[in-house]
């Protein structure tokens, strides 16, 4: 799978033939990406309960 349009949207999350991190690293990015994912979740849902 050699697509060179694709562009990493996270450098050494997103597409692993970029990069050169372990897969630990990759594992630890994506784990952060989750969490922020997360958080940013909890945030909109705070923010639409108040505007009820």
């Amino acid at each position: 799978m050699k697509n060179t349009n694709l562009k990493p949207i996270i450098p050494g999350v997103w597409g692993h033939v970029a990069t050169n991190k372990t897969p630990e690293e990759l594992k630890q990015g994506l784990k952060e990406l989750e969490t922020k994912l997360e958080n940013l979740l909890a945030y909109w849902s705070n923010i639409r309960r108040d505007n009820a």
